[in-house]
């Protein structure tokens, strides 16, 4: 039998939210640190693209851990797949004729699933507006004065 209600938050997907219900967080869970997943080596040329277009945004703002690999992967590959679909129906239309009639492309029905899927990962991953705004990222980390900064401070100027 399964759970009831949504499944738990992560302490740092909570902190990220802002710890909306305000509840406390769990001391015994680990602390995973953020840190940028190695792509695997058979991605494709089209998925490594999409693979380090998005790593080091994520990472950046504090989203990605080593452990989320396999979703990044996997959202990659779909983006491939989705794209593929997407210049089959540009090519040959949405519509076909076949024996029973005019029909749905195939490959849009498969488009629109691959989208559905992408659309799920995406908001795992924070890749959509409305996952971004459920979260709460710090910023980039401060930078280190400069030394002119430096200087002054030290020098009340």
């Amino acid at each position: 039998m399964s759970r009831r209600g949504p499944a738990p938050l992560a302490n740092s997907l909570k902190l990220l939210r802002g710890n909306p219900g305000g509840r406390r967080l769990d001391k015994g869970a680990p602390e995973i640190p953020v840190a940028a997943p190695e792509p695997l080596d058979d991605l494709t040329a089209e998925a490594r693209a999409e693979w380090d277009a998005i790593v080091p945004l994520l990472v950046e703002y504090g989203i990605v851990t080593l452990l989320d690999r396999a979703a990044l992967v996997m959202y990659c590959q779909l983006r491939v797949t989705w794209r593929e679909l997407e210049r089959v129906v540009k090519r040959e239309g949405v519509v076909i004729a076949s024996r029973a009639g005019l029909g749905v492309h195939p490959a849009f029905k498969a488009a629109m699933e691959t989208l559905t899927q992408l659309r799920l990962l995406g908001a795992e991953l924070g890749l959509s507006p409305s996952a971004r705004s459920r979260l709460r990222v710090p910023g980039p980390p401060p930078q280190p004065p400069s030394k002119v900064d430096a200087f002054r401070a030290k020098h009340g100027g």
